[in-house]
């Protein structure tokens, strides 16, 4: 009977729903990180876009890398330093709470529902908004993640708008949102002054 019980109580303990262990893969590309951050916008579904943004396991990727840097550099480096990378990186790993503030989890989802809401009062339906390009700006490495500002380019009621979604970061899950997304209003088109 006890060889019965351990086995089950052990399914069920790993099995339980809400335990906050659940896996969400980023997304395959940075334009396909755009395109779900658009889906979730046109369908108001904040649960979807908050599998996109920097996690736990994202920002223990982040200072593993950053620790790993910092070892090879030696050189400039303060013993202080390293030191307090590896304190974030502990802490980051045990308490899924300080992950969240100190990745601006909760920043960033603030700034989800402040985009619906801008774009909302400038004259976007979201029912029919559809994709159109991404653009990319302030590309950079860091501690060997690839960095990017995103500019989502969309169409809703015949007019073209964009949204800017700062740093997107590539890590080991696949592109997610290190920074807000910021609303950029109606796309204008700019002239090139060298067109004679």
């Amino acid at each position: 009977m006890k060889k019965l019980i351990l086995p089950s109580f052990l399914f069920f303990v790993l099995t339980m729903p809400g335990c906050g262990t659940e896996e969400k893969p980023g997304a395959r590309s940075s334009a396909r990180l755009a395109k779900e951050v658009l889906a979730s916008l046109v369908s108001n579904d904040r649960e979807h876009f908050s599998g996109f943004v920097f996690d736990q396991r994202d920002m223990t990727h982040y200072y593993t890398q950053k620790l790993q840097k910092l070892q090879k550099r030696k050189q400039g480096m303060s013993e202080q330093d390293l030191l307090g990378t590896k304190k974030v990186l502990q802490r980051v790993k045990s308490d899924r709470c300080y992950a969240r503030y100190r990745g601006r989890f909760y920043k960033i989802l603030e700034s989800y529902s402040h985009v619906r809401r801008k774009a909302k009062k400038a004259g976007v339906s979201w029912v029919n908004a559809k994709f159109d390009s991404v653009d990319y700006g302030n590309f950079r490495e860091k501690y060997g993640m690839k960095i990017s500002d995103l500019y989502l380019h969309f169409f809703s009621q015949g007019k073209k708008w964009k949204i800017k979604i700062n740093d997107a970061i590539k890590t080991d899950r696949g592109w997610v949102l290190k920074g807000k997304l910021k609303w950029r209003g109606q796309y204008k088109e700019i002239a090139n002054p060298l067109n004679n």
